[in-house]
């Protein structure tokens, strides 16, 4: 069974917490999970140890999977540091799913460098990623590159770049209560001033979801739009805007770029140390189709500037997502987010418990170091023996694991 703090007890499942939104409300495809689940064919991977690469580690697992559908477990929590390197996924694979639910309390968290998911049919949650400045190239904490690939209850980081960058006219990716914080603004790994959100790269990209998200001391792309997205339920803290930066006067909140078409519903705009009173940019702006409803933002921001606002939602909706009552009312958002992103909701480690208790709640800005905010994770590390079963193993992770992490 999961470890936790020394002296503290388990999360009580019975909690206040629901866990956010769930898997079957994404365009994400997650039957071959629980096809290979109920064939007993899915194959386990264990985490033994945090190394960066090498027998027993997160790297050896991934590359073990081969081309069946594969779930990696970890009988470790703690650090991994990839030493300024980035971790990039054999392009071969396909159905792997990444539990770091699975982990021992504090969990698994990735400094140093960035994962680049080329893998279709894949899902990673309860992890967090932390490159920093002290890499060798500006890195983005995690990206997609395949399609069919989720970030479920993921916390990105310090990155050099964006928090979080979708590869090329990608189908069916999600991001999820997941928090995209506190990029790096003015660092040395860049020639232009960053901290930015989410990046959309390909203008085919269809069917995105991203609902429950946290965006919190960002300078810009909150998210970047480009193709076709839903969104909703999502809290955007402190959205800044610096007029020294690379556009000027102009900056961005939510840029819609080569005509996308977007459906969002219930999200939360609030200003903090780094908006400008004056900024008066719409929230959604350039180009495409929009239908929004129940957006919270100060009145200075208009809705839209240059997107045209449809009556209809122009984005496909999932099936299992009911707009009409899975969607909270904005005024319940930030509580909701709050109370349900990121790594480990029930339990959260010193990272998280530093930005939603702290720096979510008194003055705070853009930072351009990691050391600025406590420096990268340090992490003692934890360990417990995993008795995995030969059936039903989803359903076990889920039970044990999921729902003791999420306070569900």
């Amino acid at each position: 069974m999961p470890i936790y703090p020394p002296g503290e007890d388990s999360p009580d499942p019975s909690g206040s917490l629901d866990g956010g939104f769930s898997w079957d409300q994404t365009h994400t495809d997650t039957s071959w999970l629980y096809e290979a689940d109920e064939n007993d064919t899915l194959n386990v991977e264990v985490v033994t140890n945090l190394n960066s690469s090498g027998p027993g580690s997160l790297l050896d697992a991934v590359d073990n999977a081969d081309s069946y559908p594969t779930v990696v477990v970890f009988e470790v929590g703690g650090v991994i540091d990839l030493e300024g390197s980035p971790w990039i996924t054999n392009s071969g694979l396909s159905g792997v799913w990444i539990a770091g639910e699975t982990a021992p309390w504090p969990g698994i968290s990735i400094i140093r460098g960035r994962i680049r998911l080329r893998i279709e049919d894949a899902i990673l949650s309860h992890i967090g990623i932390f490159p920093g400045d002290d890499t060798d190239d500006a890195y983005t904490p995690i990206q997609l590159r395949r399609d069919n690939s989720m970030l479920d209850h993921f916390t990105a980081a310090f990155g050099s770049s964006s928090s979080v960058s979708v590869g090329d006219d990608l189908d069916r990716c999600s991001c999820i209560n997941s928090i995209l914080a506190e990029g790096l603004y003015d660092n040395p790994l860049h020639d232009q001033l960053r901290a930015r959100g989410l990046l959309i790269r390909g203008s085919e990209s269809t069917r995105f979801t991203h609902l429950g998200c946290l965006y919190a001391h960002n300078n810009r792309r909150q998210p970047f739009i480009r193709g076709e997205m839903t969104l909703a339920n999502n809290y955007v803290y402190n959205y800044t805007h610096h007029p020294d930066g690379p556009s000027g006067s102009s900056g961005n909140i939510i840029p819609c770029n080569d005509s996308p078409v977007v459906t969002a519903k219930g999200l939360v705009f609030e200003e903090g140390e780094g908006t400008p009173d004056d900024w008066d940019r719409a929230i959604f702006h350039n180009s495409g189709e929009l239908w929004a409803e129940d957006i919270e933002r100060p009145n200075r921001h208009p809705l839209s500037d240059g997107v045209t606002v449809v009556d209809e939602p122009p984005a496909r909706i999932p099936s299992g997502l009911d707009f009409e009552n899975d969607i909270l009312p904005a005024s319940e958002v930030k509580d909701f987010v709050l109370a349900n992103v990121g790594q480990r909701p029930a339990d959260r480690p010193p990272y998280e418990e530093g930005l939603i208790n702290e720096r979510l709640q008194e003055p705070h800005n853009v930072i351009d170091s990691q050391d600025q905010v406590g420096g990268y994770p340090d992490y003692d590390p934890t360990s417990h023996t995993l008795n995995v079963p030969d059936t039903n193993i989803v359903d076990w992770i889920k039970t044990n694991f999921t729902a003791v992490v999420e306070g569900t």
